[in-house]
């Protein structure tokens, strides 16, 4: 259970713990959550939750609580570590780093491509992306092939193919 020290203190994790315990579980509590919490606190929940052997995070509090329970369960759901940007860049997670003074106009730009590419393309890959999480396995395979297969044939599909083989830019129509 992820908590912080006043809310600990004051007495409102008490009864879900004990009705854990009643129900035969054994909770563990990590409380060193600060205001926004940092990457090494994280990190330190993270560790509380592997060596103690925990299955299931907990969150009981406001937002920072709440950021810090979804910090430690993606910590073991994933690689148990936080990376930085740059090793983030490394590993081929992100495509590129940006300055904080670059982010807006990149974002811009971004949008403004994609505003100009293949639509329906685009919003197919939306939905296989959904897809693969709401339904894992075959069915979300299948929703990923049925968009696939429905965008053959189309004026931006029949586009992207003679601007591959011309070598040039495309033009979407949207």
């Amino acid at each position: 259970m992820v908590t912080d020290p006043g809310l600990l203190e004051a007495g409102w994790p008490a009864e879900l713990l004990g009705q854990l315990r009643a129900a035969g579980l054994h909770p563990v509590v990590w409380n060193d959550v600060t205001p926004n919490p940092k990457d090494h606190e994280i990190e330190a929940g993270h560790e509380r939750y592997r060596e103690a052997g925990c299955d299931v995070v907990l969150g009981i509090g406001g937002g920072s609580v709440i950021d810090a329970a979804k910090g430690v369960a993606l910590l073991a759901a994933n690689s148990g570590r936080i990376v930085d940007a740059d090793e983030a860049l490394g590993l081929g997670i992100v495509e590129r780093v940006l300055s904080a003074e670059d982010v807006l106009a990149t974002a811009i730009a971004d949008a403004r491509r994609l505003a100009n590419g293949p639509r329906q393309a685009l919003a197919a890959a939306k939905a296989a992306i959904a897809a693969a999480v709401t339904s894992p396995g075959a069915p979300g395979i299948q929703v990923e092939r049925e968009a696939f297969l429905s965008l053959f044939g189309t004026p931006d599909q029949r586009e992207g193919m003679a601007a591959f083989l011309e070598k040039r830019e495309p033009r979407f129509g949207g």
